[in-house]
């Protein structure tokens, strides 16, 4: 019997929504933490797939022309045989890559193998979280993977909707890590050695002057620990991909 689309209040231990999230084969921390995050009565579902990048290659987006790669419409496939009510895309950098094309490519290749979906990117979640909670100057803090072409895509891709940052930081987790390529770092184990007492320290050491608010874009950044903490003082509201993706695919459901 098909199941029901529409979300339904739970009771017991049944899941009545089920929320599907597209992850990059290698990256945990979306799943960890949306699992953590998720209210009662919302199940999550992972469909995973391979990043189009070989060892030492920066990942500059992928051009979209019509509809995203075959690999992410697989993974796309996987979610609907599986039977979820909505689906998130956790990978920010195809976004703020093709800022033009992506979204929307990847929304109406969804909407083709399911159209009763509540559907969102992890990039569009951060603009409309951040939208409705009256934020448009966060502090940016970055992974200590991301290029300077990705950190400029990113701050390019904010601006388009008015959200400018007055400054950012690029976590850094030591000098064992320098002999690496920032692009290499992700695949190598750096999103296991983040510590979230460490970046906290780290952000209570910056000059947060003009900030409204802190964002964390990565979904491979493990920043859940921070929402427990206080990383800026006076405290500040913290934006992440992966709390605000599932803030964003609840808030659909109504």
């Amino acid at each position: 019997m098909p199941h029901n689309s529409t979300p339904v209040t739970t009771k017991g231990h049944h899941d009545r929504y089920r929320v599907g999230i597209v992850v990059v084969d290698n990256d945990p921390v979306p799943e960890m933490e949306i699992n953590r995050l998720a209210p009662p009565g919302v199940s999550i579902h992972v469909s995973r797939f391979r990043l189009p990048r070989e060892s030492g290659e920066e990942f500059l987006g992928e051009q979209v022309a019509q509809q995203p790669g075959a690999h992410l419409v697989a993974a796309l496939e996987t979610l609907d045989r599986i039977g979820v009510d909505a689906v998130g895309l956790c990978f920010t950098s195809s976004s703020i890559f093709d800022p033009e094309t992506f979204d929307k490519a990847f929304i109406d290749a969804a909407l083709q193998i399911n159209g009763d979906w509540n559907i969102a990117t992890a990039a569009q979640a951060i603009i409309s979280d951040m939208e409705r909670k009256g934020a448009h100057s966060p502090y940016t803090v970055v992974p200590p993977w991301f290029t300077t072409p990705t950190i400029d895509a990113l701050m390019s891709y904010l601006k388009l909707y008015g959200i400018v940052s007055p400054g950012f930081h690029q976590h850094e987790l030591g000098p064992a890590w320098d002999a690496y390529p920032r692009q290499d770092r992700f695949d190598l184990g750096a999103k296991w050695e983040i510590q979230p007492r460490q970046l906290v320290d780290d952000l209570r050491s910056r000059n947060l002057m003009g900030a409204d608010s802190i964002l964390i874009p990565g979904s491979g950044f493990p920043s859940l620990d921070l929402l427990s903490r206080e990383p800026a003082q006076p405290p500040l509201p913290l934006f992440s991909a992966n709390k605000s993706l599932l803030n964003e695919l609840l808030r659909l459901a109504h």
